[in-house]
């Protein structure tokens, strides 16, 4: 048998994102009587889908809050440039603002969506819509 080692993910178990939804969550399963298949089931969305996804999103958060924080320290150290004798102002900005925002929500919203699932195998439900 041939086994593969490969690495997933640059972030590991200090991170309270991969602590909560595979160490700790594992913790939590015994005060359920759910049989190992659904609990398994739970464990694959917990970490294949949803820890994916807000990784995504606090990878997205950091790098936009540095850049903020940079853009705001500058404009304490400079001030806002002007051009053209003052008729032209220099807009502070982030780059591609709008499309990791829409990345960010869009993964925020998948999240919700992996957790219907989730809902769904504990309850027995069968909700398979995201709007109502």
């Amino acid at each position: 048998m041939v086994f593969i080692l490969k690495q997933v993910s640059d972030v590991g178990t200090e991170n309270p994102i991969v602590a909560r939804l595979s160490m700790q969550f594992k913790d939590i399963f015994p005060f359920y009587e759910l049989s190992d298949d659904k609990k398994e089931k739970i464990s694959t969305i917990l970490h294949a889908d949803i820890q994916k996804r807000l990784l995504a999103c606090e990878k997205i958060a950091i790098e936009l809050n540095v850049e903020i924080i940079k853009v705001l320290q500058n404009l304490q150290i400079e001030g806002i440039k002007t051009q053209s004798g003052g008729r032209v102002i220099e807009s502070p900005h982030i780059i591609r603002l709008e499309e990791r925002i829409e990345a960010y929500l869009y993964n925020a919203k998948s999240c919700l969506r992996d957790i219907l699932k989730i809902y769904n195998i504990v309850f027995g439900t069968n909700f398979s819509e995201a709007r109502m």
